[in-house]
């Protein structure tokens, strides 16, 4: 049932090595993802745990198949092709990793459905000298279908208290977010029974899948940050989430410490548990809109940081039994007038709430409107986006393009009722002056602030070009410290604002926001949805929640490669229709908790159903080769032919002192040869 593999690193030393067994706690390498982008970061933890000069990797490819009760022949030798060329990756990259006397054997199980699985009770597929196992999966939901209840799960686990390295995505997971419940999508992500979660393991003790919390994968490039805040409310689940990103992973060793992220990673930690978020959270509207107070965020990076899943504790600083919590700054000056800032608007709707609301703030059909478009590519784009703000508003409107640092004088005539900026792109509001604005803002006018408007309405805004949704480019994924541009700007109201936080994207940019300028609040806002700043206070309106994130508290640092690291910064969910207030944090609270809305609960599978243990294969499968049939000569092996036939250094010094006592022995007898000869 193996695929070997094996990788000499050059020949092997004949002269004895001293040899020291480690003593390695068992651990997990959460993944990201299990594609070729994380083999490298596998191979470093591997080597890590290989022991007697031996790196040994086993490959299981049991979340691959998209059925994991049965697959054709046909289907069974794509499969294969795939994890060979996979398995022969990772013996390449082990190859160029290591130096003499060590060496790689790299191997893959061809454990792909249920059934084979199964047929492995007589068999130990894992080697007494095994260093890590990684587990493939693109289907991580039937992954558990493939292995638990069967000999390779009771293997696994062995392995694992054996300090074996058991490498994988979500399947290393015991509770896992399957994604959106039906007629649910990215914007509602958090209205109660948006997400399906489904427990894959009926022992709760399985040693090698993570109990405590919830592992979400490819963290930052898909809309998996909603999701996660929603699922932590739901009873009877894990109240703390580990987001990883596409090609990141961390370490959970004694499935107790997370420490150790690979590369320039950053993993994020939301704790719904310490302050009692989940058992506090409201749902508020028509649409049952998650209200949240008080979630933990914290972050990790490569350096000297950990995070312990028993105690909840990032290792900078433990989270404080009691905070008193204040919102400093919020609210207009005296004079001034009302501030909404507001993410993208939709057109499409007779009945905006945003604009709705402003309008009557600005006079009803009495109102005359100044509005100021920039931040736009062309003058075509900001005509199309002035015509159809102007055609939704009904009333008269003053309209002005500045799509330059030195445009036009701005002028705002006397009998202008309210004030209005449409901004679409930061990257394009750098050294934009809105003076006249602002003043006659601080007169008593009141300003709507739309998108990127908002932005620069705010205290500091992101000024990197937007990325493309999710994108799981550069610019999508959470910036290293300092490579997000940020520039000030009109510092209306004490708040940073990202607009379209969750429906973008920007979870990133809202973080950094954060880190930067840890003593203003971050507002994530969201479509349809805005902040209403008046002298007395701030209230939500529209469609969809604001994300507030504050790390006044918090306690900052820097990862090896300048990541952002975070322990103990706090975030608050607002749904529409709320009063923005501070509420304390108590870690000995004890709440009570909210009863859920009428209707249909949240969608679970749980307990997991898996077919009933068997001998013998129910259904039909390809036959799986065994012995010689699966080993590949090292010659066919796609590595370099000095990494195989290079001799190490200490190797050529042993040739020497070997090879040059016999040279002198065999001159010796030559020349007595030679001697004998020409005497006779």
């Amino acid at each position: 049932m193996l695929l070997l593999l094996f990788l000499p690193a050059g020949f092997s030393s004949r002269l004895p090595v001293q040899f020291t067994p480690q003593v390695l706690k068992p651990a997990l390498l959460l993944l990201g993802s299990t594609d070729s982008s994380v083999f490298p970061d596998f191979v470093d933890a591997a080597i890590a745990r290989s022991q007697q000069n031996l790196v040994d990797i086993l490959v299981l490819p049991s979340g691959l198949s998209p059925d994991p009760l049965e697959n054709t022949s046909a289907e069974r030798q794509v499969l294969l092709v795939e994890v060979e060329k996979q398995t022969r990756q990772i013996a390449a990259i082990c190859s160029l990793k290591i130096t003499a006397p060590m060496h790689c054997r790299v191997s893959f199980a061809p454990i792909l459905v249920r059934s084979d699985a199964q047929s492995l009770s007589s068999q130990d597929i894992f080697s007494k000298t095994l260093s890590a196992v990684l587990i493939l999966e693109t289907e991580p939901y039937h992954t558990a279908r493939v292995i638990n209840g069967t000999p390779v799960e009771r293997q696994l686990s062995e392995a694992y208290y054996s300090g074996v390295l058991i490498a994988g995505g979500k399947y290393l997971s015991r509770s896992q977010i399957i994604g959106y419940a039906p007629d649910f999508a990215l914007e509602s992500s958090l209205d109660f029974g948006a997400v399906e979660v489904e427990v894959i393991s009926d022992v709760p003790t399985n040693p090698f899948q993570v109990r405590d919390a919830f592992l979400v994968t490819g963290f930052f490039q898909a809309d998996s940050v909603g999701q996660m805040i929603n699922a932590l409310t739901l009873p009877g689940f894990p109240q703390l989430g580990i987001g990883i990103e596409q090609s990141g992973g961390i370490q959970l060793i004694s499935n107790r410490t997370l420490q150790n992220p690979t590369g320039n990673s950053l993993v994020p930690i939301f704790d719904a548990e310490t302050y009692h978020a989940s058992e506090t959270a409201r749902y508020v509207g028509p649409q049952n809109t998650l209200s949240l107070r008080n979630i933990l965020v914290h972050t990790l990076a490569a350096g000297e940081f950990s995070y312990d899943l028993l105690l909840r504790r990032h290792s900078m600083s433990p989270p404080a039994d009691r905070l008193h919590r204040e919102f400093e700054g919020l609210g207009t000056p005296a004079r001034a007038g009302i501030l909404m800032l507001s993410g993208k608007l939709d057109y499409g709707s007779p009945l905006n709430p945003v604009l709705s609301h402003f309008i009557n703030l600005a006079g009803g059909q009495n109102s005359r409107l100044k509005v100021i478009v920039a931040g736009y590519p062309s003058l075509e784009t900001a005509r199309f986006e002035a015509a159809a703000f102007e055609n939704q508003v009904g009333v008269p409107v003053e309209i002005q393009y500045i799509l330059r640092e030195t445009g036009p004088e701005i002028t705002i005539p006397g009998d202008v009722t309210g004030l209005v900026i449409l901004a679409r792109y930061p990257s394009l509001l750098t050294g934009i002056k809105l003076d006249p604005v602002e003043n006659a803002w601080r007169a008593g006018l009141p300003l709507l602030a739309v998108d990127a408007g908002a932005s620069l309405a705010g205290s500091y805004m992101v000024t990197q070009e937007l990325p493309a949704a999710l994108d799981p480019g550069s610019t999508n994924r959470l910036a290293n410290f300092g490579l997000i541009r940020l520039e000030p700007g009109m510092d209306l109201v004490n708040l940073n604002i990202e607009p379209q936080v969750n429906e973008e994207n920007r979870w990133g940019r809202w973080l950094h926001l954060a880190y930067s300028h840890p003593g203003r609040l971050a507002a994530g806002l969201s479509s349809n949805s805005a902040i209403v700043v008046t002298h007395s206070g701030v209230f939500t309106i529209g469609e969809l929640p604001v994300a507030l994130l504050d790390l006044s508290t918090a306690t900052l640092g820097l990862g090896d490669a300048a990541q952002l690291v975070i322990a103990n910064g706090l975030m608050d969910i607002f749904a529409p229709g709320e009063i923005v207030y501070p509420q304390n944090a108590n870690i000995n609270a004890s709440p009570i908790r909210f009863t859920t809305p009428p209707g249909p609960p949240p969608t679970t599978l749980s307990p997991l159903e898996l077919p009933a243990p068997t001998t013998t294969p129910t259904i039909e499968t390809a036959p799986t080769p065994t012995g010689s049939e699966f080993l590949i000569p090292v010659a066919d092996l796609p590595v370099q032919p000095e990494v195989l036939l290079r001799p190490p250094p200490g190797q050529i010094l042993t040739v020497l002192l070997v090879a040059l006592p016999v040279l002198v022995v065999m001159i010796i007898l030559a020349g007595l040869w030679l001697n004998r000869k020409f005497l006779k």
